[in-house]
């Protein structure tokens, strides 16, 4: 069995994420670009990606 867990960040902080943890930036859509920049660099140095909840059909721009 395969699982994921979504952390929900809304600005910088201690990244936690490994192979069942992964980070989710929340209301990406009127987040600071360098707060994002921050963030996508401490995910990096933890080895995953930024998922983010702006893209597709969202909700993000209503927070």
């Amino acid at each position: 069995m395969k699982c994921r867990i979504l952390v929900c960040y809304h600005k910088p902080s201690i990244v936690f994420a490994n192979e069942c943890l992964l980070p989710i930036l929340v209301g990406a859509s009127s987040v600071k670009e360098e707060s994002v920049s921050e963030l996508e660099n401490l995910c990096k140095q933890k080895g995953v990606s930024l998922w983010r909840d702006d893209s597709g059909d969202n909700i993000s721009s209503l927070l």
